[in-house]
């Protein structure tokens, strides 16, 4: 998908169609004066009706969020797959043989336009920009104009008194000697999908200013590699091309950016990330089955959908295809349970402490207030049981991390197994745990479903190179990542410790994840000391920052130990970094041994530390560990997890 045509004319009137007459009016009457759009509305809309696609690639995000909002397709079944460039190269006098068959001067300021719609990519406004900068820049225009678009721009130039300085050079086969003789790309697009002219520049090293209307410039913004200004407003434009000509440095600086961060739009990387998604789209769609409507049912989750966490966007989506339908805000109160009982069928439970636990309010009354909460809980699983509804509870932990497994947390998780029709656990230590503290009669009910991968979930991001130079880390050093919300049974300060007692000075360390107070903060810079290979990312970590903070890393650190299935240990697998983990059964189970990582002692600060120094002695050999991770996270599919689940729910009903 280049485009989604009904956005697209939903957004003209603030983008193509700024400055016209009665823009909106003219949008509205778009379809209808011009059938060629309404033709392409409808085609679209039947594409993407529900049944009738496995996915979609999109060539920017902003036409994935174009498809999410306009019909609905969900996030994981769009994967953005940018259009490759590929330069020719350039000899090496091609500047200077360029700017002479242009009359421009060696040091004359040449700024480089690159479309054929002018009117849409903004020539108009590049041609007043240019009229407002010194007398020696230029302009070279590459490309054709429609429908009298050319003699329309060289009419403005000429009233500009700047014909001289506007140079039309046709459409051409060889861009790269453009890109190569100027100094600046400006492309002041109304609306672009992605905006190929902006990578190409990038790739030959040549700074750009552009409008945000660029799918592009979101990579732009990422690298540096240029300036997005907000409107296409002359003035705006020649402010923004001044402060780049003016200072060389700056230009150069952005230049060796731009071409870092575009070395990856190759045709090999885009292959790659289409072959990506077609397996898992196909994959998916061997187990995706849509049920007759009289067999759908309404399911409702508690906590309902975490913001920083995956997990159950995608089996809850996953279900969706095996005819479970997720309820919007749900809440587990008595009137609510009253209320919905006619729509919902099964109430799935996953981290249940935040039903029973009372986490506001003074220190002092929080358990005695947790104590009637937990009667609260109990009375509302009662009153579920007799509602008729269904129970599941997926057993992430038998307790909430922290917790010594006695007093108020093992008695709502008797209670809760107790209501639970059905009981699910990732993997067999949980499952051991669970049949171990609840009990023979919850023991036999415990099944086994496998945690789904996080392949294709997080969008790639910024190159390696520009990651690694925004953290100070050079291209030679081996980096560890540890990754997550840094809380206790995460051991971050174990992690921290092992890494410290290791020797070598070509690795690094990155602590990245969002630490919630002020205290543990500074416990982490303490624990850091004067060690200048560790690097603390203290916040928390976007989803479109996720994936290039681990394609920055060469290995990444999951020193959890409990032994419980942990979405930590999934996540680098499906990005395919090799992972340093406890040599527990789960773990073990989850990379293959050290198929695709390393193992150490549980605890023992010395294992781990070897295991660090074991990574770092051979690149390569981490690299094709790093690959057979993503080759095993590829197994983990979340269509599988759902039809389990789904069968497990349905036996539950019967």
């Amino acid at each position: 998908m280049h485009e989604v045509v009904a956005a697209a004319q939903r957004r003209w009137p603030q983008e193509a169609g700024h400055g016209h007459r009665a823009a909106r009016a003219r949008a509205a009457a778009a379809p209808v004066l011009r059938p060629q759009l309404a033709a392409a509305r409808r085609i679209q809309s039947l594409q993407f009706r529900p049944g009738a696609y496995a996915g979609a690639l999109a060539v920017s995000e902003e036409v994935r969020d174009d498809l999410v909002e306009t019909f609905g397709v969900p996030a994981e079944r769009i994967a953005v797959v940018p259009l490759a460039v590929d330069l020719a190269p350039v000899a090496r006098d091609t500047r200077e043989r360029i700017r002479e068959g242009l009359a421009v001067g060696r040091d004359d300021p040449l700024l480089l336009f690159v479309g054929h719609a002018f009117r849409r990519k903004g020539l108009p406004e590049a041609i007043d920009a240019l009229a407002g900068l010194p007398p020696a820049a230029h302009l070279v225009v590459v490309g054709e104009g429609r429908n009298g678009e050319r003699r329309e721009a060289a009419g403005r130039a000429e009233a500009a008194g700047i014909a001289a300085h506007v140079h039309f050079v046709g459409a051409t086969e060889d861009v790269a000697p453009y890109y190569a003789a100027a100094d600046v790309l400006v492309l002041p697009t109304s609306h672009d999908a992605w905006g190929v002219p902006v990578i190409e520049a990038m790739w030959a090293g040549l700074p750009v200013v552009t409008t945000r209307a660029a799918g592009s410039a979101s990579e732009l913004e990422r690298s540096g590699a240029g300036i997005v200004v907000d409107s296409r407003v002359a003035a705006e434009l020649r402010d923004a091309l001044a402060a780049l000509l003016g200072d060389p440095a700056r230009l150069a600086r952005m230049g060796e950016d731009g071409r870092r961060a575009a070395a990856r739009y190759t045709a090999r990387h885009r292959a790659e990330l289409t072959l990506d998604a077609y397996e898992r789209f196909a994959a998916a769609g061997r187990t995706r089955r849509r049920p007759p409507a009289a067999e759908t049912r309404r399911i409702a989750s508690f906590p309902a959908a975490l913001a920083m966490n995956p997990y159950q966007r995608l089996l809850y989506d996953h279900l969706g295809a095996e005819g479970f339908e997720l309820e919007p805000q749900a809440r587990f109160a008595l009137r609510w349970l009253i209320a919905a009982r006619g729509r919902v069928d099964v109430l799935h439970f996953h981290w249940p402490e935040g039903l029973y636990s009372l986490g506001r309010g003074p220190a002092w009354l929080r358990p005695a207030g947790s104590w009637a909460k937990l009667g609260l809980f109990a009375v509302r699983l009662g009153a579920a049981r007799a509602l008729g509804y269904r129970i599941a509870w997926t057993v992430h932990q038998v307790y909430p991390h922290g917790s010594r497994g006695w007093g108020r947390d093992r008695l709502a998780s008797l209670v809760l197994s107790r209501a639970a029709h059905v009981l699910l656990a990732h993997d067999e230590t949980t499952r051991g745990r669970a049949a171990a503290a609840l009990g023979r009669r919850a023991a036999s009910r415990v099944a086994l479903v496998q945690h789904g991968s996080y392949v294709g979930v997080y969008p790639p991001g910024r190159s390696r190179a520009e990651v690694r130079r925004r953290l100070g880390l050079a291209d030679d050093t081996f980096v560890f990542l540890s990754f997550g919300e840094l809380r206790a049974h995460k051991c971050w300060r174990f992690v921290i410790r092992a890494y410290r007692a290791t020797t070598r000075a070509d690795t690094a360390l990155v602590v990245a994840g969002l630490a919630r107070s002020e205290e543990l903060q500074q416990a982490l810079r303490t624990e850091v000391g004067d060690d200048p290979r560790i690097r603390l990312l203290l916040d928390y970590v976007a989803d479109e920052e996720v994936a290039e903070l681990f394609g920055a890393a060469d290995a990444a650190v999951v020193a959890r130990d409990d032994g419980g299935t942990s979405g930590s240990l999934v996540l680098p697998l499906s990005l395919g970094v090799p992972v340093i983990a406890a040599d527990c059964p789960a773990y073990r189970s989850l990379t293959g041994g050290e198929a695709s990582g390393w193992l150490f002692r549980p605890g023992d600060e010395s294992s781990l530390c070897e295991a660090l120094e074991q990574a770092a002695a051979n690149t390569d050999e981490a690299r094709r560990r790093g690959s057979a991770a993503l080759e095993r996270a590829r197994r983990l599919r979340w269509s599988d997890a759902a039809a389990q689940t789904a069968r497990l729910l349905r036996e539950a009903g019967a």
